[in-house]
């Protein structure tokens, strides 16, 4: 076995960076999974859901925190012209991370009672830290990528999976539990893997570039990142987050959290199969030929999909078992919500990978449109029927109209690489 995973290396290396980022996606997951049970019967689902709701906004923020420069960190040939990228777009998550700050503390009180989460005010201000840490890991990682230290991304994953839940918990213990130990429990964490990122980045980050290229000329050369890629991101931010905060405002604080904790840990094979991969694809569809992409394509969906199918059925049929048994009885709900968002993150896990083929092709205005759609649905249907139906009938109805959506979104991203192939895209924005 072992001379011929050995021989498959050398003829596919690809299968090495894979394997990297799997080994430690899976001990993250896996730490963040065995915690469950602790966590579940310490926290109750209210304080979980308030947990939720307050970080609706920095998730938000978070996911245009360099206005997606940050992904352009792996394209240009010039080494130089990438640490210049790097080093603007961590300026940029400081910029927005200080306003941010200020934001919520300025309307802390007026957004906490239109989330239907009074409790929330003081909390608020510190959705700037949130912002500042959780940009600077991204940002970070895209360097880490393009250098192909899948070796310290995997790492720092592990790091902040063990440093969070080791936090929450142990602030429990302490006596500095409910939403305090769920919220620094985290922060902390995410100081340390940060730490940890930017030692290992140091050189790109605090020593000077040697960029001879302005740096008004890299914005402007992949202005499409802010035009196109960052709305985009932004808006499947707003569905997510959205989904969240609507939630809270038709049912309550209890469901949001019921929700969140069915939500993560049904997020854990799609986060473990497709987030691997999309971290290496992406290196590889960066980096494509005319008449190579359509394929790379094709194979990070067969290989997504023939990871996931047998354990998504399995999930399927016992989650309304095992979820509660896992949590603890108070989660009986979680389980019936997760059977019914499955097929949904069944189909997420082929396009999770192929995702990121609009931005190298530069078609991120094809994605744009879809995004918009897909985040106007969930939360028209919850806005429309949330005092309607209850929770678990909600969810079927998103679950079944996003997997549908998803599908659709396959085949437009392989009609996008076809196109490429033959010669109908380029890399380059005019």
């Amino acid at each position: 076995m072992r001379e011929r995973w050995k021989t498959l290396t050398v003829k596919y290396p690809i299968l090495v960076s894979i394997s990297t980022l799997l080994s430690g996606t899976m001990v993250a997951q896996l730490i963040g999974i065995l915690t469950q049970p602790i966590l579940g019967r310490i926290y109750t689902e209210e304080q979980f859901g308030l947990h939720a709701i307050l970080l609706a906004i920095p998730l938000t923020v978070v996911a245009v925190g360099a206005l997606r420069y940050d992904m352009a960190i792996m394209l240009p040939s010039d080494e130089s012209e990438s640490r210049r990228l790097l080093r603007a777009s961590l300026a940029i998550i400081g910029i927005l991370s200080l306003l941010t700050t200020l934001v919520t503390w300025v309307f802390r009180t007026p957004i906490s009672e239109l989330v239907n989460a009074p409790e929330l005010a003081p909390w608020l201000p510190i959705s700037g830290l949130i912002v500042a840490t959780l940009g600077g890991i991204g940002t970070i990682t895209f360097w880490l990528n393009r250098q192909l230290e899948y070796g310290t991304i995997s790492r720092n994953r592990m790091l902040m999976a063990g440093a969070q839940a080791g936090g929450q918990i142990g602030a429990h213990y302490v006596g500095l539990g409910g939403l305090f130990g769920l919220v620094w429990g985290q922060i902390l964490a995410q100081g340390a893997a940060i730490g940890l990122l930017a030692h290992r980045a140091r050189d790109a980050i605090f020593t000077p570039s040697g960029c001879t290229t302005p740096l008004k000329e890299l914005f402007s050369r992949y202005k499409k990142m802010p035009l196109l890629n960052a709305p985009n991101a932004l808006v499947d931010a707003f569905r997510i987050n959205g989904i969240v905060v609507l939630l809270g405002m038709a049912y309550s604080a209890a469901i949001v959290g019921q929700f969140g904790r069915s939500w993560g840990l049904m997020q854990a094979p799609v986060t473990l199969i497709a987030g691997a991969i999309s971290q290496v694809f992406y290196q590889r569809f960066a980096t494509a030929k005319r008449g190579e992409l359509y394929k790379l394509v094709r194979l990070s969906v067969l290989v997504a999909i023939g990871a996931a199918a047998i354990p998504f059925l399995i999930l399927f049929v016992i989650a309304p078992w095992l979820v509660p048994w896992f949590l603890g009885p108070t989660w009986e709900l979680a389980g019936v919500i997760s059977q019914a968002l499955i097929p949904w993150l069944f189909i997420m896990v082929a396009t999770s990978p192929i995702s990121t083929v609009f931005v190298v092709v530069n078609r991120q205005q094809d994605m744009l449109m879809f995004a918009i759609a897909y985040a106007l649905i969930p939360l028209s249907l919850i806005f429309l029927f949330g005092a309607k139906l209850d929770i678990v009938a909600m969810m079927w109805l998103i679950s079944a109209t996003m997997s549908i959506m998803l599908i659709g979104l396959t085949a437009l991203t392989l009609w996008v690489a076809h196109r490429f192939d033959h010669g109908e895209e380029t890399y380059e924005v005019e």
